[in-house]
């Protein structure tokens, strides 16, 4: 958990639980890239120019994506903690 409090102290976190009813049945987390991320370092290799070009806003870094096992593979619950993010990172905008 030492990289998940590393990662959650950032003020650009954003964390998605699922519910079903009252109980979590998946999450996923990540952040935006910035200028200055070390994130596409060590690529096998070399990307074309401009790839690797974060502002903060063009990438959003899904670290983790976990699922309850009974809703493995339900499109609707992954669908959902996608949109849910996508719509963070372009300022409130619907999927």
């Amino acid at each position: 958990m030492t990289r998940y409090g590393a990662y959650s102290s950032r003020s650009d976190f954003d964390l998605v639980i699922a519910y079903h009813g009252d109980r979590p049945i998946g999450q996923t987390w990540g952040w935006p890239l910035n200028e200055k991320t070390a994130w596409w370092n060590g690529l096998s290799e070399e990307p074309e120019p401009g790839f690797t070009q974060e502002n903060g806003r063009r990438t959003f870094a899904l670290s983790e994506f976990m699922v309850v096992h009974d809703w493995t593979g339900k499109e609707s619950l992954t669908d959902c903690m996608t949109c849910y993010l996508q719509s963070v990172t372009r300022n409130g905008s619907p999927c």
